[in-house]
């Protein structure tokens, strides 16, 4: 099964309407880009967070409305805007558990070993960048079927810049979390694409790649990889 996911042109930023083939061949879709070209509200064009909702095609061409929170993940740039920042981190466990349906829901305890922080207690809004990319993260797998080949319809998983803003000491967890699921979704329907800087990610010279137009002068990389190697 293959498909094709379209964006129309939202203007000034996107002036042309872009087609991104996902390949479930592969367990990654790269779009990389320089800063300021417009990732972000690529990321949300692609969901259709911006009013200008994409387009999901099968091979035969019967569209599939992508505007459904079963087909749809996102991991946000700022983390903190699919959290509640002001509430507990115990509170965010329970909501989290409540919104992505998880089947068997995250014990407080797992998740302050994934963090590395001792009480359920302190607000969300006093972790780290990379303490809250985590949680979202861990949320998102666990939210996925585990029996992909049992889906009728694609999921889409949107990650905005997983690696940009952390230190160095979340940037492998983060990497071995995406690398451990999605090999092993690979063929069952689940797609990840991951808009992300250039320069921080280690492209194979053996890797498929093309390019799209965003504006004149203004391109982004497409590249599909079976890992994610972050450049040192």
């Amino acid at each position: 099964m293959s498909y094709t996911l379209t964006i129309p042109k939202y203007e000034p930023i996107i002036n042309f309407e872009i087609s991104i083939s996902l390949s479930n061949q592969f367990a990654f879709h790269f779009l990389l880009g320089p800063n300021g070209c417009g990732k972000t509200l690529l990321a949300r064009s692609i969901l259709g967070l911006n009013g200008n909702n994409s387009s999901l095609y099968e091979d035969d061409q019967t569209k599939i409305n992508i505007d459904t929170p079963q087909i749809r993940r996102y991991l946000p740039q700022n983390p903190q805007d699919a959290l509640f920042p002001q509430f507990s981190l115990n509170d965010n466990i329970f909501l989290l558990n409540k919104l992505f349906q998880i089947k068997e829901p995250l014990a407080n305890r797992e998740i302050l070993e994934l963090l590395h922080v001792k009480s359920a207690n302190q607000k969300v809004s006093t972790l780290s960048v990379g303490q809250k990319k985590k949680l979202l993260m861990k949320f998102i797998i666990d939210s996925l079927p585990t029996d992909g080949n049992a889906l009728d319809y694609p999921i889409i998983v949107v990650l905005d810049e997983p690696f940009a803003g952390i230190d160095k000491n979340f940037s492998p967890t983060i990497q071995d979390m995406l690398n451990k699921i999605a090999n092993s979704l690979m063929n069952h329907n689940i797609y990840f694409l991951i808009i992300e800087h250039e320069t921080l990610i280690n492209i194979s010279p053996l890797s498929k790649k093309n390019m799209v137009t965003l504006r004149q002068g203004i391109e982004l990389k497409i590249v599909y990889a079976d890992q994610i190697e972050l450049k040192s």
